[in-house]
């Protein structure tokens, strides 16, 4: 019985992983059932035995990527092995990594065909990412990383603005830079415009070393 439960559980984790790729790329409404059974090599049969539907699908895909992500952030916070600033960087890559691989058509989707879900994800937004984010803030300012001229509450709508609409195959086709270039600056912009010049000298020592 247990290895069948644990089999069990591998496929559905499976299916949730091949789901996600296909969903966060293409959007929901566009994707079928047969092209994520075709990706697994299994059959349609074997994923409705997991997920009856392919709305159950993407709640299924939604509540795996949002406690991934709030179990991530919640054991970066607490790390107190690691130097604010350098802290600050990692979640900034984390959370600008999981952006860029969310393509536009998958928001936009949710928003229009599946509210009631767009209203959880904007609530996890707030409660775990936002709030969390404001807590490295504030501990940020406690211990005097930030310029006393610009306001760091800003820095989470602007990275989240700039990562979503530069990340994305449009522009990017206009530019003579990769994703990645473009990430790096990103975060170059939005970090080290609001640190204080000994806080600016830490994260570049800390980028050396990662």
């Amino acid at each position: 019985m247990a290895k069948k439960t644990l089999k069990n559980s591998n496929i559905r984790r499976r299916i949730l992983e091949a789901a996600r790729e296909r969903f966060f790329r293409a959007g929901f409404s566009k994707v079928t059932t047969e092209e994520i059974a075709s990706d697994l090599g299994v059959s349609k049969k074997t994923l409705y035995g997991s997920f009856p539907s392919k709305e159950a699908l993407l709640k299924g895909v939604m509540e795996m990527t949002m406690k991934e992500t709030s179990s991530y952030v919640r054991r970066l916070i607490s790390d107190n092995s690691m130097d604010f600033v350098e802290k600050l960087r990692v979640l900034l890559n984390f959370l600008g990594t999981f952006l860029s691989g969310v393509g536009r058509p998958f928001l936009q989707d949710i928003q229009k065909n599946a509210p009631d879900l767009w209203r959880e994800i904007e609530r996890f937004r707030q409660e775990q990412i936002l709030a969390n984010f404001g807590k490295m803030l504030k501990e940020g300012a406690r211990k005097g990383a930030f310029r006393k001229d610009i306001s760091p509450q800003l820095l989470v709508p602007m990275y989240i603005n700039l990562v979503q609409t530069m990340i994305n195959p449009e522009f990017l086709a206009g530019l003579p830079f990769s994703a990645s270039d473009v990430f790096e600056s990103i975060i170059r912009v939005s970090l080290e415009g609001i640190l204080t010049d000994k806080a600016r000298v830490r994260y570049r020592l800390a980028q050396k070393r990662a």
